[in-house]
């Protein structure tokens, strides 16, 4: 096994070649497998951890570096991250990788313009070389004349956190791991035509955030995403698949995968799986329908047509020529306008047990629960302390000062924080809301959608087709036919619009939203937790039968 000098001067040179993309995603040069069977823990299996203190002293020194070469304001995010997969190769055999990155990012400001430099190699000298290379490059941009924002200032954080998880995934054997996947993997096999798959990934990172005006943080974060489905049949055949909604992202340890209770659970899911594949197929038919989405599919859609709209940086045209821009722009226009169905309010909230759970942000701001949609009201947008200022005419018309919330993500430390969604909640109808049964019976002749992976959005994220893993036919209340080539063409602004009732905490379910950034490129996710939600208007159309 390679020293930790080796294996992190390895590792950091293929980074840099890789790329480092989005929190969560493993990337092949810096892969290593671990053998299934052994009984030590997963954490024997890497290299030493880099103590936090040194990450500390490195991020100290890069500041005073910044501070030296006259920075108005500069911060950094250091950090050693380490990540564990694990998935069935063949339904039979199971395989697992780890990963590993230790890097830095350095941003620093000079009168309105910001620069960023990223390095996988930290030392002092290379530290102090991308300070004042960030100092260099901002000054150079200075001479442009772009108009400053106001910055939002704050008191400089310090302190340590950890996000508490019972059993460390880490100190787990790689056999243990394995059998419990095997485990899951072999529900199916016991309720007749049913299949089950099972992966999961953890992740553990020590993050230190300083910044010129005093901040010195450090936080040791963990992430979980488990992922159990039940499914009947093969890929266009008739395929039914559900995933199981107690396995879902969020900051959490081995624990969540143990017990009894959740083996009861994929085997009821893999049960209503062969129930669902009972129902006579059908062809459906182009026209428009009252339509219940279950929870699974409220928060794919919600997380492809919401919540990027509101990042700040697409209404500012700071991702035009990358990621996109927004049909929730101007602010103006959109900030206090109820432009929603008054069902809707939406929060963004980090606290724990959320994914991507912290005490401070990727800009030193204590995190807290905020609403962003209130009763169909626009009231935020997903910010940084560099780009709220942008908004404080709208905070002055409410009497109040101009404030960031905590929604500054840097998705790994080599990439510069954006405000952007992490953990987002849906509230769910608390006066008397419905079930999704209870929701279809208000139907005389309509749909439900079922499984929503996501959906493909055009650049202003006006709209796109939704092509739903499951959609039923109802007539008088009741499903009568599963329907198979149908598509949704959907409208941002109409369906949350068209919202006519959101359902009860018991049809609560997780979806992880994926979307890019552009400048410069990344890979984002927010896991959004939703209810289910009765819309009016649902349109389909149906795909040509080779694309079925």
């Amino acid at each position: 096994m390679p020293s930790r000098r080796d294996f992190l001067a390895s590792a950091s040179r293929a980074a840099i070649g890789a790329g480092m993309v989005g929190r969560g995603l493993l990337r092949p040069s810096l892969l290593h497998a671990i053998p299934m069977h052994a009984k030590q823990p997963l954490a024997s299996f890497g290299p030493d951890l880099v103590d936090a203190d040194a990450l500390r002293k490195f991020a100290t020194v890069a500041m005073d570096a910044a501070t030296k070469a006259g920075a108005d304001f500069a911060d950094i995010r250091i950090g050693m991250r380490r990540v564990f997969q694990m998935y069935l190769m063949d339904a039979v055999h199971p395989a697992g990788y780890m990963a590993f990155d230790y890097s830095y990012g350095i941003r620093a400001k000079i009168g309105g313009s910001w620069a960023f430099v990223a390095g996988a190699e930290p030392s002092v000298d290379g530290l102090t070389r991308a300070a004042n290379a960030a100092v260099s490059t901002a000054r150079g941009l200075q001479k442009l004349g772009k108009t400053p924002l106001e910055f939002v200032k704050m008191p400089p954080a310090k302190g340590e956190w950890r996000a508490e998880v019972p059993i460390d995934p880490f100190s787990v054997s790689p056999d243990d791991h394995a059998m419990l996947l095997m485990a899951f993997s072999k529900i199916g096999e016991r309720v007749m035509t049913t299949n089950t798959g099972a992966s999961w990934m953890w992740g553990a990172e020590t993050r230190v955030f300083a910044s010129s005006d005093g901040a010195l943080v450090t936080q040791h974060l963990a992430e979980s995403q488990p992922w159990v489905t039940a499914s009947s049949g093969r890929f266009g055949e008739g395929r039914v698949e559900l995933a199981v909604t107690d396995f879902f992202p969020r900051t959490a340890g081995f624990e969540v995968i143990v017990g009894d209770a959740l083996q009861d659970r994929v085997r009821a899911r893999a049960e209503e799986v062969r129930r669902l594949m009972s129902y006579p197929r059908g062809t459906a038919e182009i026209g428009r329908y009252d339509a219940v989405f279950d929870g699974r599919s409220v928060a794919a859609v919600l997380g492809s047509t919401l919540l990027p709209a509101l990042e700040l940086a697409r209404v500012l045209n700071e991702e035009a020529d990358g990621a996109g821009t927004t049909y929730l722009a101007p602010a103006s226009d959109v900030l206090g306008k109820q432009l929603f169905s008054p069902a809707l309010n939406v929060t963004t909230d980090r606290t724990m047990p959320h994914l991507g759970a912290a005490k401070w942000d990727d800009e030193g701001v204590e995190i807290h629960p905020h609403p962003v949609v209130e009763r169909g009201t626009v009231v935020d947008y997903f910010g940084t302390r560099a780009n709220l200022g942008a908004l404080s005419d709208w905070y002055a018309s409410r009497g109040q000062p101009l404030a960031a919330h905590g929604t500054a993500v840097a998705w790994n430390v080599m990439r510069a924080p954006v405000g952007a969604p992490t953990a987002v909640t849906v509230a769910p109808n608390v006066n008397g809301g419905a079930s999704v049964e209870e929701m279809a019976k208000q139907i005389r002749n309509g749909l439900i959608v079922r499984t929503v992976w996501g959906m493909e959005t055009d650049q202003q994220l006006m709209g796109g087709l939704c092509q739903p893993e499951l959609l039923f036919e109802v007539k008088r209340g009741a499903i009568t036919r599963r329907l198979e080539g149908a598509v949704l063409p959907i409208s941002s602004k109409l369906i949350w619009r068209d919202l006519k009732q959101l359902g009860n905490a018991s049809t609560m379910e997780y979806a992880v939203s994926k979307q890019y950034g552009g400048a410069p490129w990344a890979e984002k996710q927010a896991a959004v937790h939703a209810p289910a939600g009765l819309f009016s208007n649902v349109d389909v159309t149906l795909l040509p039968r080779e694309q079925i």
